[in-house]
């Protein structure tokens, strides 16, 4: 504990094994574990590597639903440089990949259930738009499109307005 040094060695000992095994979803959470590391030693060129390769090891390894997450980690680290504009380019591509995940659930509690575990994501992006870029229209769009995301699904899906679920969705994505 406390020594990065080590761990990182660990990590990198870990990483090599896992991607000799071929066990892609170990080797993402170690390269998200490499890049917190490298991000908190303030090596941002060694996190962005090791962000981009967990994300990428989650999608070839079929957990599409922590992509976004690891996209995030990548726009953190945009922000942390300074770099707000490549951060919201970064945001708005983890957000295409959660709406083409929402497209794909097949049902409305899926679909909540994705964006809940997305918040985050929303939440970071409307904070970087309103304080440091200075777009409230496109802060304010991206809440807009999620919530007419899961309107829209509760709408095709035949829900009612009012029900319990829907008021639920609605009050944790506003």
């Amino acid at each position: 504990r406390g020594d990065a040094k080590e761990a990182l060695s660990l990590l990198n000992t870990g990483i090599t094994v896992a991607g000799q095994a071929g066990a892609l979803r170990v080797l993402a959470d170690m390269q998200v574990m490499k890049s917190r590391l490298l991000l908190a030693v303030n090596d941002l060129e060694g996190a962005e590597a090791a962000a981009e390769s967990a994300a990428i090891a989650s999608q070839e390894g079929g957990e599409t639903w922590q992509v976004p997450r690891r996209i995030l980690l990548l726009a953190k680290i945009h922000y942390k440089r300074g770099e707000f504009r490549k951060a919201d380019e970064v945001y708005d591509q983890a957000e295409t990949f959660i709406d083409a995940l929402v497209g794909k659930a097949s049902t409305v509690l899926d679909k909540t259930a994705l964006i809940r575990a997305s918040d985050e994501i929303y939440t970071k992006h409307f904070a970087l738009l309103a304080n440091h870029i200075g777009s409230t229209e496109k802060a304010f769009s991206v809440v807009e499109q999620v919530r007419g995301r899961v309107s829209r699904d509760m709408l095709m899906a035949g829900s009612r307005a009012g029900s319990k679920d829907a008021q639920q969705a609605e009050r944790k994505i506003s």
